[in-house]
């Protein structure tokens, strides 16, 4: 099955068909849910302006808030994006690069466009290739629950999380806590491309998660430590 590229046109507002897409689905799931805007607002911390706008196809959600609405709802990412890509429960799942939309494009405020790769379904795990815009940087830092591991595929980023700062360069990684605020930033003269693998909770991360190892970071020329 092939995506309908017509998800990858801009409106009139200046959104994808792939943002108003989710959009429509968090308003499905949150009436399914018996939810007002006012208590999803109360669950998530958005306020009830942002998720009505949200919710219209007004803005682009980031990574971040389309995991705190998911997990105020009871479900995953996969339940607002199902459908753009194609989903299998098999033991294989395959996402080829024309069924890749672009979620959120990087002129948007948090800085970053971002693609959904392959993923099974409600398996806890998201895994995206996230492009960051060159010279730009997120209005406020990301957190929500669980942990997230960052391959960098071409570039340079500088990755705050905390009081830590590291600038990641191609071929290096990252793994940490992102219920701790954080947020990268394109270093040089060119966007960078990092593969960005997200485990929704603290539970499931314990249960599913494959990156069992202490936050922290590698380089590709060096050694990591037994």
């Amino acid at each position: 099955m092939r995506l309908d590229t017509s998800f990858e046109e801009i409106d009139e507002a200046g959104l994808t068909k792939a943002e108003i897409w989710i959009g429509t689905k968090i308003k499905e799931r949150r009436q399914a849910r018996h939810h007002t805007l006012q208590a999803l607002g109360q669950k998530t911390g958005l306020s009830r302006s942002f998720l009505s706008k949200l919710e219209n196809g007004k803005v682009s959600p980031s990574v971040p808030t389309l995991l705190k609405v998911a997990q105020a709802l009871d479900t995953t990412i996969g339940t607002f994006l199902d459908g753009l890509t194609q989903v299998s429960e098999k033991d294989l799942v395959v996402v080829r690069s024309s069924q890749r939309p672009v979620v959120a494009r990087g002129g948007s405020s948090f800085g970053y466009s971002y693609e959904r790769l392959a993923h099974p379904k409600n398996s806890g795990i998201e895994v995206f290739v996230v492009r960051f815009t060159r010279g730009r940087k997120p209005l406020k830092p990301f957190l929500h629950a669980g942990y997230e591991f960052n391959f960098v595929l071409k570039g340079q980023i500088e990755l705050v999380q905390g009081d830590q700062r590291v600038v990641l360069e191609e071929g290096d990684s990252a793994y940490y806590r992102s219920s701790v605020p954080h947020y990268g930033v394109a270093r040089g003269c060119k966007e960078a491309e990092v593969l960005a693998i997200l485990i929704a909770s603290e539970t499931q991360h314990e249960a599913v998660s494959p990156f069992s190892l202490p936050a922290g970071f590698s380089r590709r020329r060096s050694p990591v430590p037994p």
